[in-house]
């Protein structure tokens, strides 16, 4: 009973809004996003990835980003060993820089926030640990974005173009033997299937007949001692 009350009350509400002519007014229109934006100008970044590494060993990578151009300065105190390159790009007061790349072949730690004040200071500063964990010709992509905000705290993301490195890794065999061995799979594969017992069969045949040569090698040569 109290429904179809209700429901009667709504339906009457309606008609009475449309005898008055009375209309929801519209929601307010978007502000355009003007804060930051005339702050945008050119400036520098820096990346120092090794063009070439070790698989399984992990280096430093780092990234920088002055507002304004300080020269060679941007280049001082780096850690990583790779040579720093400068490019030109777009900056902006806030800034998000991140590396990124396959997860099957990098592995990427980070220290520190990826948003970062760049206005105010030197330049900010990214660092990463890298580890390859594949090899040959991989490639590490290098993201940085300008933060925007306007009115109403709403965000918008001012985007520049990836930066690419091609990374030669050199394969580490005691590194893939090493992830091999604590790879249970593999070794729930090689014993199940009985290749364990004849690989460590071969081995120890080898072994044997190693000795039994060196052995023969010592004996005495009857035809040289009468």
């Amino acid at each position: 009973m109290a429904a179809i009350f209700a429901l009667a009350l709504l339906l009457l509400v309606i008609l009475q809004c449309a005898r008055t002519g009375y209309r929801p007014p519209p929601p307010p229109p978007l502000l355009p996003i003007t804060n930051g934006l005339q702050e945008i100008h050119d400036s520098k970044i820096l990346f120092n990835p090794s063009r070439e590494m070790e698989q399984g060993k992990p280096e430093r990578v780092e990234a920088r980003i002055s507002y304004q151009d300080i020269g060679d300065a941007i280049k001082k105190d780096l850690k990583g060993r790779g040579e720093p390159e400068l490019q030109t790009i777009q900056v902006g007061q806030q800034m998000t820089v991140t590396l990124l790349a396959d997860k099957k072949e990098f592995d990427i730690k980070k220290y520190g926030p990826d948003e970062q004040l760049v206005a105010g200071r030197p330049f900010a500063q990214c660092e990463w640990e890298v580890t390859p964990l594949e090899y040959g010709e991989l490639t590490l992509h290098l993201k940085a974005v300008i933060n925007l905000s306007a009115a109403r705290t709403r965000e918008a993301a001012y985007g520049i173009p990836v930066i690419d490195r091609p990374i030669k890794v050199k394969v580490n065999p005691p590194y893939i033997a090493a992830k091999a061995a604590h790879n249970r799979w593999i070794w729930e594969m090689i014993l199940g299937s009985g290749a364990g017992v004849v690989i460590f069969g071969g081995i120890l045949k080898a072994l044997l007949n190693r000795r039994r040569a060196k052995k023969d090698e010592e004996k005495p040569n009857s035809e040289d001692n009468p």
